[in-house]
């Protein structure tokens, strides 16, 4: 793997996270049974938007550090006939206008009108879009490797784990920045504590998957042909210390995640998750970069 991926990695990720986050504050705004107080939803999602637009710039300045030459990007355009890397920038440019325009409209109409919910799902109908343009570059015939199944579910399972961790961080620090976690209303803290508990339980289902497609792409990789063989040989005799490593990333945070439902069960105060929060996400971003570096180290080219 060469050092000029990290910038790669890192605009992968950063979009990745953006749609993820997208996707889920929309849930707590429109799903009933996780849906927050009105109140507590508008404090919420502005501090979100602005942090998704942080993130985006982010991605975008990434991606720049990846190019050769920056100031022909727009050349990458060129092909959207036959080239997934074209369409995944239009779509990705598709995505950061839709979502410019919803941020402003939301920004001075809140959520009472119509068009709000229209633009919100447009942009994420565009976020998915995006991530699948992005995953079907690496579907190539010449890498066997990357050309299967493993590739998109990886790259949308990273969609919904950055996305769920986020919003579960993000939203313990806003509630307890505001004095919400200490002393809620009894209505106001049934609503939280449940929608927590969702956000933490669908966080935990998310790592347990990740961990289980692990195992199992290192055994298809373990048993495959020459080609998958020698990606299985990049992996662990080149990278074992990532692989021991992200499985043990892996396996503390799914252990983490069930004694914080345990804590949080028994207790029932919202203040417990408040204090382990920031170590929980940190977790959950080291095991996705280890795991997008993975990816990238288990390259092998075959034919030209």
């Amino acid at each position: 793997m060469l050092s000029s991926d990290w910038p790669l990695i890192l605009f992968t990720l950063f979009v990745q996270m953006s749609v993820g986050t997208f996707l889920f504050l929309g849930i707590l705004h429109d799903v009933s049974f996780v849906k927050l107080e009105e109140r507590i939803f508008e404090m919420v999602s502005n501090s979100l938007l602005k942090l998704i637009s942080v993130i985006l710039m982010l991605a975008v300045m990434a991606s720049l550090f990846h190019l050769g030459s920056p100031q022909k990007a727009i050349n990458a355009l060129n092909n959207l006939e036959s080239s997934y890397l074209s369409r995944e920038i239009l779509s990705l440019i598709i995505y950061i206008l839709f979502g410019g325009v919803f941020l402003i409209i939301y920004i001075k109409y809140n959520t009472k009108i119509l068009l709000i919910f229209f633009l919100a799902l447009i942009t994420i109908l565009f976020g998915f879009r995006t991530i699948y343009y992005m995953s079907s570059i690496y579907m190539l015939e010449t890498v066997p490797v990357w050309n299967s199944l493993f590739t998109p579910l990886s790259f949308y399972l990273s969609v919904l784990l950055l996305g769920s961790s986020l919003i579960f961080y993000s939203l313990i620090r806003i509630i307890n920045r505001n004095n919400l976690l200490t002393a809620p209303d009894e209505s106001t803290g049934k609503k939280l504590s449940f929608t927590l508990h969702f956000l933490l339980i669908t966080t935990n289902l998310l790592v347990l998957l990740n961990l289980t497609l692990f195992f199992i792409q290192i055994v298809y990789l373990s048993t495959g042909d020459e080609t998958l063989r020698a990606s299985y040989d990049l992996l662990v005799k080149e990278n074992l210390f990532f692989v021991i490593s992200k499985i043990i990333l892996l396996v503390t945070a799914i252990a983490f995640s069930f004694s914080l439902i345990k804590k949080f069960r028994i207790e029932k105060v919202l203040l417990s998750l408040n204090r382990y929060s920031t170590f929980y996400f940190v977790l959950i971003i080291l095991i996705e970069l280890i795991g997008r570096y993975l990816f990238y180290a288990s390259y092998h080219r075959i034919g030209v």
